[in-house]
């Protein structure tokens, strides 16, 4: 008997139940994930924008902040913060078991996609293990309680309605793309431009295949009449849909005027080019890129242009801003992972004895045994994970600790300088901010320039100026970091002016005396 045959065509057999395994390892390193490392960093500020729209109606001035409230601020994620805020009425667990579903509903739906769920002889089972396992594991240490990942969703259900769309000509579901859009450039205005890049480009697309049959293996479906009408309408649908939006016009604009900030593409991690010299970047996001890069070379099937024209749409945000790769792993896998590399394994035919059979039907009870029992733990894993999720401040990032944040309640500062990263926190506990994640209203009335020269001066020409800059906003308090050096030397140089009330490893507060503001 060939041994060789006999283990093909145990594989075989079993293979085809290979994706639901690794569908559901996602799962539970993605819960996983987010339960160690979930930070709520802006929520804050987005939850008192929503309870402020509830209360009052649309939020016209930079509320919260005492440097630039009077100012007028777009709030373009306004949905974002009202879905939050109602969310955070029924205990702020439920941000927490929020963000778990929205993960699993978007893993799904790649996954998919992806062509986990079909019975298959030769999966691409090594593409899985290698791409589909440390890219969904990255995104889900990724996520946060912010509207980028709501925009997540979005991109997923655009790429599954536009590869149907393409691949198999259903019309009809491309008309839902500008109802989503609606809801897309109110929950995140920011982002919302991709709807119409991924409209835009299938269209392009498919008017180039009525010139161009194929490029080597690229095939450009030749498109009819009824195809360039149906995708025309529901492009100019989308981007009308974008218009809805308490801003009109202006939203179509605000990504752009993002876009050409350098100060915020330098200062602010999250819009930073993805560093390949960082072993961790390189090995869980370049490396991954690099394979489904790999599978578009290695596959011997037709590839659709418009699907490869949307991958590579992606690496090019992504390696402009990391902020990205949510996206990228999300289109890779709707629209790349079909065409992963496979394991060649061929049936062949083995002869076998009686007792060869019996030996044969005792292992498929235990391999029917193993993977039922492996599914129903990660099965039972997921819900608990899940349903058992707790808000915990402990580790949280952008948090003050409680003893501090009595002491600022008792104090009341005015006009604090306080550290952008908890900005929203104390926004939350109704203390006025210098500073915080909102940075485009800041940056607009100068004051993100002003705050960077304060905290962090580069030179003594800088140190003099940012002696200037607290006699002109006439501080009252300080909430500092350990790592604003600088300036707590120069608080501390100062002990008639500044009393320093608390200190530990992360944070410093102090106090103006009187008569000194």
């Amino acid at each position: 008997i060939n041994m060789k045959v006999k283990i093909k065509d145990y594989l075989n057999h079993y293979y085809h139940y290979f994706g639901y395994v690794i569908f559901l390892m996602i799962c539970c390193v993605g819960v996983y994930k987010i339960n160690q490392s979930f930070e709520m960093n802006d929520a804050f500020w987005h939850i008192k924008t929503g309870e402020w729209i509830v209360q009052h109606g649309m939020v016209k001035n930079c509320i919260g902040s005492w440097i630039i409230g009077d100012k007028p601020w777009m709030a373009h994620e306004w949905l974002f913060g009202v879905l939050i805020y109602l969310v955070s009425c029924m205990g702020m667990r439920w941000i927490v078991i929020g963000c778990h579903l929205l993960y699993l509903i978007v893993v799904y739906l790649c996954c998919k996609q992806a062509g986990l769920f079909r019975k298959n002889q030769n999966p691409p089972a090594l593409y899985w293990m290698l791409v589909l396992l440390p890219q969904f594991a990255v995104y889900a240490n990724m996520t946060v309680a912010r509207p980028q990942y709501v925009s997540a969703l979005f991109v997923a259900a655009f790429c599954v309605i536009l590869r149907n769309a393409v691949l198999n000509k259903k019309y009809k579901p491309m008309y839902l793309l500008p109802i989503i859009t609606v809801l897309w450039v109110n929950i995140h205005g920011g982002t919302a431009m991709l709807s119409y890049y991924m409209v835009g480009i299938v269209m392009l697309i498919s008017v180039a295949g009525i010139f161009v049959k194929n490029i080597g293996k690229i095939s450009f479906d030749k498109p009819d009449g009824q195809w360039i009408g149906h995708i025309f309408i529901v492009f100019v649908l989308v981007v009308a849909a974008n218009l809805i939006n308490p801003y009109g016009w202006h939203m179509l604009i605000y990504p752009y005027e993002n876009m050409q900030d350098s100060m915020m593409l330098a200062y602010i991690s999250e819009w930073a080019s993805p560093d390949a010299k960082n072993v961790l970047t390189l090995v869980l996001e370049i490396l991954p890129l690099l394979l489904g890069i790999f599978t578009i070379v290695q596959t011997d099937k037709q590839i659709n242009a418009s699907m490869l024209a949307l991958f590579f749409l992606y690496i090019v945000l992504f390696l402009r801003s990391e902020r990205f790769l949510t996206y990228l792993v999300i289109v890779q896998t709707c629209l790349i992972a079909p065409y992963a590399f496979q394991i060649e394994l061929s049936p062949g035919k083995s002869k076998t004895l009686k007792n060869e059979i019996k030996l044969k039907q005792t292992h498929d009870k235990i391999n029917n045994g193993l993977l039922l029992g492996i599914t129903v733990i990660q099965v039972i894993f997921v819900i608990i994970t899940v349903s058992g999720s707790q808000y915990s401040q402990e580790n949280m990032q952008g948090i003050v600790p409680d003893e501090l944040m009595t002491i600022l309640e008792q104090d009341k500062p005015m006009r604090m300088l306080n550290h952008y990263n908890v900005g929203a926190y104390l926004m939350d506990h109704d203390i006025q901010v210098f500073v915080d994640g909102r940075y485009e209203p800041y940056k607009q009335q100068g004051v993100i320039q002003d705050y960077l020269d304060i905290m962090n001066p580069e030179s003594v020409t800088k140190s003099v100026h940012m002696q200037e800059l607290l006699e002109k906003y006439q501080f009252d308090a300080y909430l500092l970091s350990t790592t604003n050096v600088p300036l707590i030397m120069y608080l501390n140089k100062h002990p008639d002016k500044y009393s320093l009330e608390y200190q530990d490893e992360n944070w410093l507060y102090y106090n103006v005396k009187a008569g000194e503001t």
